[in-house]
């Protein structure tokens, strides 16, 4: 998500000195430090959240701080080992927001995942719904997003939460549905889907993502202190026809689909309301969920460099689908 965001935060350059940083040796890093080579307002440091030292030196400097999603955590939860998907998101963002505290830098913005919920237990899902995830990485972000609130709760931390629902868009690891849909599609391989399709989804684009991070540095701090806020779009579409609907984009028939059992503790529906997020921030989607895949499968079309070389990729396959280049 950082390569679509820091084009953004950079048309404001007389506003924003922007720190970026990510796990060195990854072609997100590469892209990252190709994108901050030459210019004054930003800097890339190759590093992790578990690297404490750095954190504290960048979180001493920064006036704002946003942690972005873990792409890799978010390609399937379902198929994660609890040791790293539960521990591992949990641990860093009490780093984080532990370097935060001692420093108080004016607003954080952390975003967790809408996979906190589970599965619907009311449609639309408000920020009310109650947090009951199924999976042991799904449960990690729940207990990071709930840390992330008793920091601002105890310590009067300036923290505001995200809780996207399913982003998609270019540049996403291959192992996420639509980009391994697309490669499959792309490519003519059979496209295996988790049950029979039905289960539901609220496709939100990276780009209208963006723009909700971007309003959150505008807003009113004290509304959003403390909060959950969805990002979704308010529609749902079933896997089955998010598939189809890729595979007419790429022009290749449905007869490619092929579909298996269902996982343990499969999130059956998820879809957001959009209530809150308008109210405080005055946002609204702004890509349908159409014309986000046409533009989607066109980048993988037009950048088959992403994924040619690219072991072949499902659901769940940890794979870069990133070149490096600056194509934000």
């Amino acid at each position: 998500m950082g390569r679509h965001l820091i084009p953004r935060l950079l048309a404001q350059r007389s506003k924003y000195r922007i720190m970026a940083m990510e796990k060195p040796g990854t072609p997100r890093a590469d892209a990252l430090e190709k994108l901050a080579r030459g210019k004054a307002t930003v800097a890339f440091w190759g590093g992790s959240l578990a690297d404490t030292v750095m954190i504290e030196n960048l979180v001493r400097q920064a006036d704002v701080v946003i942690d972005l999603a873990d792409e890799e955590a978010g390609a399937d939860a379902s198929k994660e080992e609890a040791s790293d998907g539960a521990s591992r998101v949990f641990l860093e963002a009490q780093v984080l927001l532990e370097a935060a505290r001692r420093h108080m830098p004016e607003r954080v913005i952390y975003l967790s995942d809408a996979r906190v919920y589970g599965s619907a237990e009311m449609v639309p899902m408000t920020e009310e719904h109650r947090l009951s995830p199924r999976s042991p990485s799904a449960a990690g972000i729940a207990a990071a997003d709930r840390l992330a609130y008793s920091y601002c709760a105890r310590y009067d931390l300036p923290v505001v939460i995200f809780r996207p629902f399913s982003v998609y868009g270019p540049h996403q690891c291959l192992g996420a549905l639509v980009p391994a849909i697309t490669v499959g599609a792309l490519r003519g391989d059979p496209i295996s889907l988790e049950g029979d399709g039905s289960a539901t989804r609220d496709w939100v684009h990276v780009e209208d993502l963006c723009q909700a991070v971007m309003s959150a540095l505008t807003a009113q701090l004290a509304q959003l202190r403390g909060e959950a806020i969805n990002i979704g779009t308010g529609v749902e579409t079933s896997t089955r026809s998010l598939a189809q609907a890729i595979l007419q984009e790429a022009e290749r028939s449905e007869s490619l689909l092929r579909f298996g059992p269902e996982l343990p503790g499969e999130v059956r529906q998820l879809v957001s309301s959009t209530s809150k997020a308008n109210f405080l921030l005055g946002w609204e989607p702004a890509v349908d969920l159409s014309s986000g895949l046409r533009r989607t499968v066109e980048w993988y079309i037009e950048h088959p460099e992403c994924w040619q070389a690219a072991a072949r990729a499902g659901p769940g396959d940890a794979v870069e689908g990133e070149t490096g280049e600056d194509t934000a």
